[in-house]
């Protein structure tokens, strides 16, 4: 393997020389940086990244932390982060959480000590415990969530509204006569999450509707619990309409209408939230609240990369609108959406 001594000699200049086109901290001239180019390539050279970080020099490379890599919404977001790091020249190292806390800390504690230069966190959790260690980690490097955090956290945000998406099509429900409006909530109670569900309580208080508990569910966020959850929610009520707080938990309770003959959506409709790829291939197609995967991912992509360049910069919430995307699994009109 090639070493920059090696590239020197090929290209007939001096180590210093050969670092200065590399990091491009001091000019040199276009004759003896294309020769040293060609030699980089003739040789097949690469940098060591432990050496440059040994050194003080940035590594170009991201650390994302996510919950899991089989959740369709995740695996789509780290593609799109992963595209958008190699187009600015940087590495994403993705690993995953499974949601425990604990896990995360080890491992946002491993990437820091690796030195990469910034992290994308995509999810978020509160507590005091955590939101300290965040701000350890941030004398280090930028850190950038994919998550509604809380007033007080001390990074970039970027995330979707998920307040004002689940409120608008919970008043289209009640605009086209609905009375009897479940939602399956998160088991979990994760900030954006249980913004969500805020969003039902104020449509329906709004519209001097009480939010019954006979309507209300929990579920972990997945098809299997989705399909228990809705056995549940079915057996202690009769709601007109169904809002899942994900597409997986929807698409678990179409499958659960599905299997009893309850018909979808002339006796229950059922919406979702993500707009993952999965949604649009279930039978009946899933109505869904989208967010804007790719350029939130883009954007909290360029966020952290600018961040590395410059510390300085202030803080800021990139927050996304939510889209409503009308499929066969309600009958809601588009004049209901507003």
């Amino acid at each position: 393997m090639a070493n920059i001594h090696d590239v020197a000699e090929r290209a007939g200049v001096s180590i210093t020389t050969v670092s200065r086109v590399l990091h491009n901290f001091s000019p040199v001239n276009t004759e003896t940086r294309k020769k040293v180019l060609e030699a980089i390539e003739e040789l097949n050279y690469r940098p060591s990244i432990i050496a440059q970080g040994m050194r003080g020099q940035k590594t170009r490379s991201i650390g994302v932390l996510i919950p899991e890599f089989t959740s369709y919404y995740y695996s789509e977001l780290i593609n799109y982060i992963e595209i958008e790091a190699r187009l600015h020249g940087y590495l994403a190292i993705m690993c995953t959480t499974g949601t425990d806390p604990e896990r995360e800390k080890e491992y946002s504690d491993e990437l820091v000590r690796r030195q990469v230069d910034g992290l994308i966190l995509c999810w978020y959790r509160g507590g005091e415990g955590r939101i300290q260690h965040l701000r350890e980690i941030l004398r280090r490097i930028p850190i950038v969530v994919m998550d509604q955090p809380e007033a007080d956290f001390p990074a970039s945000a970027v995330y979707t509204d998920g307040y004002k998406g689940i409120k608008k099509i919970t008043n289209a429900f009640i605009r086209e006569g609905h009375k009897n409006i479940a939602m399956i909530k998160d088991l979990k109670h994760y900030s954006a999450n249980e913004s969500r569900f805020q969003g039902y309580i104020d449509a329906l208080k709004s519209n001097n509707m009480e939010a019954s508990d006979n309507l209300i569910e929990e579920s972990a966020i997945d098809v299997e619990s989705g399909y228990n959850t809705a056995k549940r929610l079915l057996a202690k009520s009769t709601p007109s309409a169904i809002i899942a707080i994900d597409d997986l938990t929807a698409i678990g309770t179409l499958q659960y209408c599905n299997d009893q003959k309850i018909a979808v959506p002339e006796e229950i409709s059922i919406t979702g939230f993500d707009d993952i790829s999965l949604a649009r291939f279930v039978s009946p197609r899933l109505t869904t609240i989208a967010q804007p995967v790719k350029k939130m991912a883009q954007c909290a992509t360029k966020r952290i990369i600018n961040k590395i360049k410059h510390r300085n910069w202030d803080n800021k919430n990139f927050v996304f609108e939510p889209e409503i995307i009308l499929r066969e699994s309600t009958n809601l009109s588009k004049r209901s959406i507003r």
